[in-house]
């Protein structure tokens, strides 16, 4: 779409649409990110419970 208002010469609405496929493609990314850290972060505190067990 980004393309075909370029082509119009329509650069606000152009610009508008790539503006707005940045803040999803960022918001995306942000999200599989912090899944991610929470994923690690689960795990770390789920080996430490194990360990604890396997202590006592």
């Amino acid at each position: 779409m980004a393309v075909r208002s370029l082509l119009d010469g329509n650069l606000p609405q152009a610009q508008q649409e790539v503006q707005r496929v940045a803040i999803v493609t960022a918001s995306i990314a942000l999200g599989v990110w912090l899944s991610t850290m929470f994923q690690e972060a689960m795990v770390k505190h789920l080996r430490r419970i194990h360990v604890r067990e396997k202590k006592e």
